[in-house]
């Protein structure tokens, strides 16, 4: 695993717009849940049970009762007839540290595979590691046309021997390509 300062700030970047992004969703979906009114609990219940959990938040929803009165002025004694009970769901969410922190983390590792040794004798650290592979740049763009879709896709072989030994060709060709360059 390797850390890079650049590479970490565009990945945390990336993180920090998949977070503002979750919680516009989230308040687009906390007003259309919040407008519609259950005629009965269990249905409200069975919305609220069907709200997926989010990556970056953590949400509560809450059952309110929301009382439909009959249309006039209160009794005198300041009592409404209840016409009907109806009930919604009120959400509320707040971000999540633990899955945000981790997401952070991670932004700015990636993966180097190699077959030098990390420890012992002849072992190359992390960093050396890197700056080796960041100094064949040249090595890179040449194995680029030897990836390219274009060139790649239009070769029809039969048989993954053929392919094998066309690989082999073409890594031969760079080879000679690269000392000759």
């Amino acid at each position: 695993m390797i850390h890079s300062d650049a590479y970490d700030e565009r990945r945390r970047k990336r993180v920090t717009k998949r977070i503002d992004a979750e919680r516009h969703e989230l308040l687009k979906l906390k007003k259309q849940l919040e407008k519609i009114q259950f005629a009965c609990l269990p249905d409200a219940e069975a919305v609220a049970q069907r709200i997926t959990p989010w990556t970056f938040h953590q949400i509560t929803i809450r059952l309110q009762e929301r009382p439909v009165y009959y249309p006039g002025r209160p009794q005198a004694d300041g009592v409404r007839r209840l016409k009907t009970m109806r009930y919604g769901l009120l959400l509320d969410f707040s971000p999540h540290e633990p899955p945000i922190q981790q997401a952070r983390e991670a932004a700015g590792c990636f993966v180097l595979l190699s077959n030098t040794l990390s420890e012992g004798t002849g072992s190359i650290s992390a960093k050396e590691l890197l700056t080796i592979y960041s100094d064949q740049h040249m090595v890179e763009r040449n194995f680029a046309f030897l990836k390219d879709p274009v060139f790649v896709n239009s070769l029809f072989l039969k048989s993954p021997r053929r392919i094998e030994a066309l690989g082999l060709v073409f890594i031969l060709a760079l080879l000679i390509w690269r000392l000759m360059e």
